[in-house]
């Protein structure tokens, strides 16, 4: 049974960010590589985007960001004015629900509660925290 992986995405999808990007891409590399690969994603229905749900089929995700192994990609809602301490939260629980062996994140938020939980995790960061609520969930 291959090694099941949670990608926590930090931000809607799809989007023309960066940070969703190497989301898409690393977890179609994880699955190439033969894991078990999940993408939770915030919700953009209720973040008021302008996502609908065409845009959000795996065909036109994969045309988006030039996918070619599928994956689930699972949405979250989320409230607007939390900052995503709620998506991380559920995305974590989610995560261990469904008895992930790792979560690989970007979004500190969910980072920090899944290490606290006792989950593998990887979180990427690419620039140091400044405020004292990053530097506290850094730590």
């Amino acid at each position: 049974m291959p090694m099941k992986i949670e990608l926590i995405a930090p931000t809607y999808l799809p989007a023309r960010r960066a940070n969703t990007i190497q989301v898409m891409k690393m977890a179609q590399a994880l699955a190439v590589c033969g894991y078990s690969v999940e993408v939770i994603a915030p919700d953009p229905k209720i973040q008021n985007s302008r996502v609908n749900e065409e845009e959000r089929k795996w065909v036109n995700l994969a045309q988006h960001y030039g996918l070619e192994i599928q994956f689930p990609v699972i949405w979250l809602p989320t409230q607007p004015g939390w900052r995503n301490y709620d998506f991380g939260l559920r995305a974590v629980q989610l995560a261990r629900k469904s008895q992930a062996d790792l979560i690989y994140t970007r979004l500190p938020q969910a980072a920090a509660v899944a290490s606290q939980m006792g989950i593998p995790t990887i979180h990427e960061i690419h620039d140091y925290p400044r405020s004292l609520a990053s530097r506290t969930l850094l730590r």
